[in-house]
């Protein structure tokens, strides 16, 4: 099951008053996405049983310079990740009990990128994140994000995405992360 916890309903509930502010100025255009993402991860020296699954994953983006061909963009997301499915239970080498799972996080994110369009709109965005798991703390990390999305339809435009995040210390380890997402884009 996906953890939802208090703090990531209300962060995303804080991005809709930017979006609803920003859509009355002149050339912001704000974005929300929403997309649904497979991803696999991994931690060095580390086996896991189940080391993938899915993830729910919003982002409110605003374009804040207008280029020739583009925009520079800015914004936040929250997301939320979960392994799937029941493994079987692997032995790592010398031990009697099954390896832990990957574990389950949920995130806020920042960002700040580049968005070209060439019929189809492609981005390009990194920042820092702030991750927790169910288990354990909270960790700072690095996430970054590329995403081409259809030309728009009524506000509405069809997204593909592939994300990779870096938890550089995470339970003594470093811990990796990709996914690669379905979803929609509404406004921009």
């Amino acid at each position: 099951m996906i953890p939802v916890s208090s703090v990531v309903v209300r962060s995303l509930c804080c991005f809709a008053v930017p979006l609803a502010v920003a859509s009355g100025q002149g050339d912001l255009k704000p974005s929300l996405d929403l997309s649904v993402e497979a991803w696999g991860g991994r931690a060095d020296g580390q086996v896991f049983n189940g080391n993938g699954g899915f993830a729910l994953v919003a982002m409110s983006s605003l374009r804040i310079r207008t280029l020739p061909r583009g925009a520079v963009i800015v914004g936040a997301g929250v997301g939320a990740q979960s392994v799937f499915g029941d493994a079987l239970c692997l032995f790592p080498a010398g031990s009697t009990s099954c390896a832990p799972d990957y574990p389950d996080f949920s995130w806020l994110m920042a960002h700040v990128g580049v968005e070209r369009t060439w019929g189809a709109t492609v981005r390009v965005l990194a920042g820092p994140a702030v991750f927790r798991s169910e288990k354990t703390r909270t960790v700072a990390g690095l996430q970054g994000r590329a995403d081409v999305a259809t030309p728009a339809l009524a506000h509405l435009a069809l997204l593909l995405s592939a994300r990779g995040a870096i938890l550089p210390r995470f339970q003594g380890r470093r811990h990796e992360m990709l996914a690669f997402g379905i979803g929609i884009r509404v406004g921009g």
